[in-house]
């Protein structure tokens, strides 16, 4: 099902181990210690480190804990316990958990955060499948296991993985397995195979499982672009093969998530998305980012540089190139070998950049697209050009290693000129902040323009060595120079993860059936990594529902960032005051414990609320007047499960519980379906006078079709389509009764016995009936032809017996024959043999009709 291998298998083997092994190895030379890794201690707010200072940081965005860990956490341990994580009740006031997609709830990989150092293993396993994935993928575009071991390396430490730890990274090492799909499809098709559309569906499915749909969804216009160029490089005998596995491909990976995007679909259709509501493809990065293009660290380290343009554009980058992927990518322009895929590949690149950085004309043309308006575009379209980018720098390798020299010192200086312009420009759009950071960041600045220099003089001086070597030096300048930026993050992890954790174990053995809300630490979403109901949410979407409950809590703080901790704003009260001002509400929705840092101003009212915990970090007070979870006025009620409770009631009466009231719920009394109410946004079923048991169940909407489709689209991955073809056409191929009888007129058809399969069938294969001795085959009767291309001697010619036939092919005596009983059995040639007599020792020959008068002279 796959095509004959064009190199050794060993190159491979290397080429691939490689590219997969060198980014796992840079992180942990950088790290030295594992440990150091750490999401935890850095952003849950019980570390010593804090997020809001001036130094740099190891990542972009705190998502990378409160989001895609805590969560991640939460779906991995129902998982792994055999629940399917539909519902996390443990984040604010309950919320879809596989709907909200940041969790990866089905995503494969996610498993992995339970093992120790499980963010830095899954970190390191994405890094590894981009690296091998990338390899294949160049070597399916012709390139040499050299130029595809380097292209791993470039896209394994390419600039979202070093900037971008949270979830919108976790399907970025599937885009070059898409693209590997439609590289095996075409090549399938105009070879007149069956296959190579599996890596398309494999790779489509684990993207959109990975976590993240924005980042999965440009991935896959990407890839459908390259898609559709590629079908002008085949026949047109073969574009419908083509056109069907690419189409299979798709819809089969699409079936394989169909789960999770109906959980999607259903959160989204009732949950609250801020700005992603239709104009989030309207704003742009500001120019500065065009130089941090290519000097990603121009500007300072992560976090590190205080001039306000350039410390808020951290929140909204996504990715950086470096200059060599650049210089490299201008220069693959040169070469004419796969032309239209380097022109559609760089028309990407262009306008995704020039959308980034919001250049008018494109910018408005892209904001019409209907999906694009919910996108936003310049954080999550890095990954898509960075792949881009990386097989234009591996096609420039290919064939400046090549090249006649001068032609490779054109390319090459092209490309550096380019790049070099393309940086100046940016620095000039960014005056102000170059001249802030000269002052703010002036130390990362000057090895900024160190690397671009050092830079632009290795690629110059490798674009003249010999041609056999022109491609790793070209290689050994890029992955060097991504070796540096990629590491620049990860040294930035503290050396130091001293976390207190006492007040996490206080809440996991006191807050039980209750709820806690925390003023800004610990950070929203710890109750869903350690099991404990937070008030506080940080995530997106979030319930329709919960969004008016926390306004009337707190109307100044966003609704998607309910953290109890925002700016202090003149005239306007704090959250500590708006608490005690709002206590009444916090305890109807079940809050019992309130957790401040001992740095926060809190003054709780006496009588309703009592200091239970304090050390140096934390104050934890109780508020007894809490309501419970559950209540039902009149009825004794004992809680099973979270969602299974038994009532005895003296009437019938109400069982109200707060959790959101939200589509997809149902529920049970005594196993008879009974309808959900909504009292105040809140479930509420009514049970009947006696013992009961309640029972909800929480599953989305169309989850069963779904999951159908999701069978289905698992058996047609697996299916061998091949050897079904292949039995179909032997079965074609098979003889009928009717041919057999032409082919052999006179004999019939043999017998079958009962119950037993034709010979071509796997039967018996049934005995010929003997032949008498000295009777003639049947070939040589009269009545039958003969088989023998040979004319027979006309006239009575009897057969000398005893010796073999000969096979020669010259013509024979036609006529009549005698056949002659001989000790060894009958002749088995139907060629008539001369009835000269012979001595004993002369061995026969082939009858030869005797030449008459007329053929003396010849």
């Amino acid at each position: 099902m796959t095509a004959p291998r064009r190199y050794p298998r060993w190159q491979d083997a290397l080429g691939a181990t490689l590219a997969g092994i060198w980014p796992v190895a840079l992180t942990l030379a950088v790290l030295r210690n594992p440990a150091r890794y750490d999401p935890f201690a850095l952003f849950s707010g019980l570390g010593r480190h804090s997020y809001a200072t001036l130094a740099a940081k190891p990542t972009v965005d705190p998502g990378v804990y409160t989001t895609q860990y805590t969560l991640g956490i939460r779906a991995a341990t129902l998982l792994v316990h055999g629940h399917v994580p539909w519902w996390n009740p443990f984040e604010a006031l309950g919320a879809p958990l596989i709907g909200e997609l940041e969790s990866g709830g089905l995503f494969p990989l996610t498993p992995l955060l339970l093992v120790h150092d499980g963010s830095l293993v899954y970190h390191l396993v994405l890094l590894a499948i981009a690296g091998v994935a990338t390899y294949f993928l160049l070597r399916e575009l012709r390139c040499g296991p050299l130029v595809a071991t380097v292209g791993g390396m470039l896209f394994a430490t390419n600039g979202t993985f070093a900037w971008l730890a949270n979830a919108a990274s976790s399907p970025v090492c599937f885009l070059p397995i898409m693209m590997l799909g439609v590289e095996r499809a075409r090549r399938a098709a105009a070879d007149g195979r069956g296959g190579g559309w599996r890596w398309l569906a494999v790779g489509a499915a684990l993207a959109l499982l990975a976590g993240f749909i924005e980042v999965a969804a440009l991935g896959l216009i990407l890839v459908a672009l390259v898609a559709i160029q590629r079908a002008w490089t085949i026949g047109r005998e073969h574009l419908a093969a083509y056109a069907r596995k690419v189409l299979a491909g798709l819809a089969c990976g699409m079936g394989i998530a169909a789960p999770m995007l109906v959980a999607f679909d259903s959160f989204l259709l009732n949950g609250y998305v801020a700005q992603h509501a239709g104009n989030t493809a309207d704003h742009g990065l500001v120019p500065a980012y065009v130089s941090m293009i290519e000097a990603p660290y121009l500007f300072g380290r992560i976090g590190a540089n205080a001039y306000p343009q350039i410390h808020q554009i951290w929140g909204a980058v996504g990715g950086y190139a470096g200059f060599a992927l650049i210089a490299l990518a201008v220069a693959s322009l040169f070469f004419k070998r796969d032309r239209g895929l380097r022109v559609v590949l760089a028309v990407w690149v262009g306008v995704a950049l020039a959308d980034s950085v919001a250049a008018p004309g494109i910018k408005n043309l892209i904001a019409l697209a209907p999906v694009t308006q919910h996108i936003v575009l310049y954080r999550y379209l890095p990954p898509t050009w960075e792949l881009a980018l990386v097989i234009l720098a591996a096609l420039a390798m290919r064939d400046l290693s090549t090249a006649p020299r001068a032609t490779a010192v054109v390319a090459m200086a092209t490309g550096v000129l380019v790049a070099a312009l393309t940086l100046l420009y940016g620095m000039s759009l960014a005056h102000p902040s170059i001249s802030a950071s000269r002052t703010l960041a002036a130390s990362s600045m000057r090895q900024s323009e160190l690397i671009v220099i050092a830079v632009i003089a290795a690629l110059l001086l490798a674009a003249i060595v010999p041609g056999r070597h022109r491609a790793l030096a070209v290689g050994a300048v890029a992955v060097t120079e991504a070796a540096i930026l990629f590491a620049i993050p990860l040294a930035s992890w503290p050396t130091s993860n001293r976390v207190d954790v006492a007040v996490t174990h206080y809440l996991q053995h006191h807050v039980g059936s209750t709820r806690f809300f925390s003023l800004g630490v610990p950070t929203p979403n710890l109750g869903s990594e350690i099991g404990v109901r937070q008030l506080d949410v940080v995530d997106l979407p979030v319930p329709k529902p919960l969004v008016g409950i926390e306004r009337s809590l707190d109307r100044y703080e966003h609704a998607t960032a309910f953290t109890g901790d925002r700016r202090k704003v003149p005239r306007v009260p704090t959250v500590a005051e708006l608490l005690v001002r709002h206590l009444r509400r916090f305890e109807a929705l079940g809050v019992r414990y309130v957790v401040a840092p001992t740095t926060a101003y809190v003054k709780l009212p006496s009588g309703a609320a009592r200091l239970v915990y304090h050390d140096d970090q934390f104050r934890i007070w109780r508020l007894d007047r809490a309501a419970p979870l559950v209540h039902a006025p009149g009825c004794g009620l004992r809680t099973v499960t979270q969602d299974t409770y038994v009532t005895s009631c003296h009437h019938e009466t109400l069982l109200v519980r707060s959790v959101l009231s939200f589509p997809g719920w149902s529920a049970s009394v005594n196993g008879r379906p009974v309808p959900i109410l909504t009292r105040n946004r809140f479930q509420a079923v009514v049970v009947p006078r006696g013992h009961a048991v309640v029972a909800l169940t929480y599953l989305p909407p169309y989850v069963p079709a779904a999951t159908a489709m999701c069978v289905l689209a698992l058996l047609a991955l697996m299916l061998p389509y091949e050897e079904i073809a292949q039995w179909r056409r032997e079965r074609r191929r098979r003889p009928t009764w009717a041919e057999l009888d032409d082919a052999d007129p006179g004999q019939g058809r043999p017998p079958i016995p009962v119950g037993t399969l034709p010979a071509w069938l796997g039967g018996p294969v049934p005995a010929e009936p003997p032949v008498p001795v000295g009777a003639a085959p049947s070939s040589l009767e009269p009545e039958g032809p003969s088989t023998s291309s040979l004319p027979a001697i006309t006239g009575s010619v009897p057969v000398v017996t005893g010796e073999e036939p000969s096979t020669s092919s010259v013509p024979a005596v036609t006529g009549s024959v005698q056949a002659v009983a001989a000790d060894d059995g009958p002749p088995t040639s139907a060629v008539a043999v001369e009835t000269v007599e012979r001595a004993p020792d002369d061995p026969p020959t082939i009858a030869v009709p005797k030449a008459g008068p007329e053929d003396a002279e010849t």
